[in-house]
């Protein structure tokens, strides 16, 4: 299997190449290589520092997980094309992949604050513990969230409460009853009836009972008129701080 890339350091040891000093001054650096002899030590010192840096460069693609290899010149440029410079972003409004966003070379100020929704804190934060039980809310008025952002309000527990009905009356109407509705009755008079008269055969004294015959009134009537309630309240009741909403639960951390 062949390496990740074969672009390696030239005299990885530095021996006998000039120092810093002496290549800032070498004169063939400064005005090019001239007839005659070219030192062994401003070679070193040259193929040195390039390839030191292309090897640089090669390795992090390599990590970054792209194949870095002399053999294939098409290869190499497509691999490198993955190396994103402004000239990728272009100049109108988009996206943060498409370049053209504020966010972009920007670091996160230490000591921020930011909601992650995974279980561990992301390397280079620290979890947040005082901020725990709570769902994210927006900074409101003084009727709501009041507060300054990055402090708690509110309660998970409700505090007693009533219910109030309004004052109401029930009123019943009238029912005239029909004579099949009333029960069958009779109305009973009687005493003794005296003077003269004829029954089976002579006058006479005769005690008597009479029942006139059975009938209803037709009377309009109606059950107990008007029955008033005053305003009426339910017991006092609460819920306990048990509940929870169904919630993506995540952590906040801080910047370190």
């Amino acid at each position: 299997m062949a390496a990740p890339t074969n672009f390696l350091q030239w005299n990885p040891s530095q021996i006998n190449q000039e120092s810093d000093a002496e290549y800032l001054s070498e004169t063939q650096r400064t005005g090019g290589a001239v007839t005659g002899i070219f030192p062994s030590e401003l070679a070193n010192k040259m193929f040195y520092q390039v390839t030191t840096f292309v090897a640089a460069l090669a390795t992090a693609l390599v990590n970054k997980g792209y194949e870095m290899q002399d053999v294939d010149l098409s290869a190499l440029i497509t691999a490198m094309a993955n190396i994103l410079t402004k000239a990728d972003f272009g100049t109108s409004a988009g996206t943060v992949c498409q370049g053209n966003d504020a966010r972009l070379g920007v670091e996160i100020a230490t000591g921020s604050k930011v909601w992650f929704w995974q279980a561990t804190a992301p390397t280079g934060w620290t979890i947040d513990t005082s901020a725990a039980d709570a769902v994210l809310a927006v900074k409101g008025g003084l009727s709501s969230y009041g507060v300054d952002g990055g402090l708690q309000a509110g309660t998970w527990s409700q505090t007693n409460h009533t219910h109030t009905g309004l004052s109401h009356s029930h009123t019943t109407g009238n029912h005239v009853l029909t004579i099949a509705e009333m029960p069958a009755h009779t109305h009973t008079y009687g005493g003794a009836i005296s003077g003269p008269w004829t029954y089976q055969g002579g006058p006479g004294i005769y005690p008597a009972t009479l029942n006139t015959g059975s009938t209803g009134g037709n009377k309009a009537h109606n059950h107990g008129a008007t029955s008033t309630i005053a305003t009426d309240t339910t017991g006092a009741s609460a819920t306990a701080n048990t509940w929870r909403p169904l919630a993506q639960v995540g952590i906040i951390c801080t910047k370190n």
